[in-house]
């Protein structure tokens, strides 16, 4: 796993507030769940994000693991514009 992915991943699964001595580091999700979902998703992704230099997001997919489920599958696609290497 390159540097730069392992910055998404520690961004993306730390809960922002968990850290005191940073308190807006890492993800703050949606507390509920509307048709604005996906929207709000990414942009909560993108901003968990922000902090990482020579990253470029390529997307956030935002899909409902079935209709009868209340969980939901989220990919990132990222672009490492330093190496030029892309990963999700």
């Amino acid at each position: 796993m390159s540097p730069r992915t392992q910055q998404v991943v520690i961004a993306l699964t730390t809960a922002q507030g968990s850290i005191p001595q940073n308190p807006t580091f890492g993800l703050r999700m949606p507390a509920k769940v509307t048709d604005s979902f996906a929207a709000d998703v990414d942009t909560a992704v993108r901003s968990a994000l922000a902090h990482i230099t020579g990253l470029q997001i390529l997307g956030v997919v935002v899909e409902q693991s079935s209709a009868l489920s209340s969980r939901y599958l989220i990919t990132v696609s990222f672009r490492d514009t330093v190496t030029g290497r892309e990963d999700s």
